[in-house]
């Protein structure tokens, strides 16, 4: 690691110290969330919840588009009538090389009513709760990270895509 790296390493940290408490606000919002991968309503109010969430923290895409996640009937017999979530691609400015492509899906494999049982909980430094091993936290920390550097993304353009994607393989537009 060279000084510079070391240097911007540090401000990093002191940076995500100053931030630790919104961010854990960020994921505990997130986490309070019911995102089951076959429940089309609850993906559709947290896709809503995203979008808000994303504009708040990265401010207003210069374009957004939503892909209709489709109905493929049951796909490899898991009873669920294959209606998937849809997919949110917003594009964000940026300033220098190529653009960026900043992947995550939105959906747990928690089924509705696991919050009662296990809500977020933060003890110390460990949170836990659905989705907080896995793409809740990835999600927030992705967001925090495209803040950071330098307080937006540093790429010509820089697009965040959330999409439904346990079953994406099966998906024309997860192919």
């Amino acid at each position: 690691m060279t000084v510079e790296h070391e240097v911007e390493a540090g401000e990093l940290r002191a940076w995500i110290g100053g931030c630790r408490a919104e961010m854990l606000a960020d994921l505990a919002a997130y986490v309070s969330l019911e995102t089951p991968s076959n429940d089309k309503a609850l993906l559709d109010a947290a896709l809503d919840w995203l979008d808000g969430y994303l504009e708040a923290r990265l401010g207003p895409p210069t374009a957004t588009r939503r892909i209709d996640g489709g109905v493929l009937g049951d796909v490899g017999g898991r009873g669920d009538g294959g209606v998937y979530g849809d997919v949110r691609i917003n594009d964000y400015p940026g300033r220098g090389g190529a653009p960026v492509l900043l992947l995550a899906h939105y959906d747990t494999v928690w089924p509705v009513g696991t919050l009662r049982s296990w809500p977020f909980t933060l003890d110390g430094d460990r949170a836990t709760g659905p989705g907080v091993f896995d793409m809740k936290a990835g999600l927030v920390q992705l967001v925090w990270a495209v803040r950071w550097r330098p307080r937006g993304c540093r790429a010509r353009r820089c697009g965040c895509c959330s999409t439904a994607m346990r079953r994406s393989a099966a998906l024309p537009h997860g192919r």
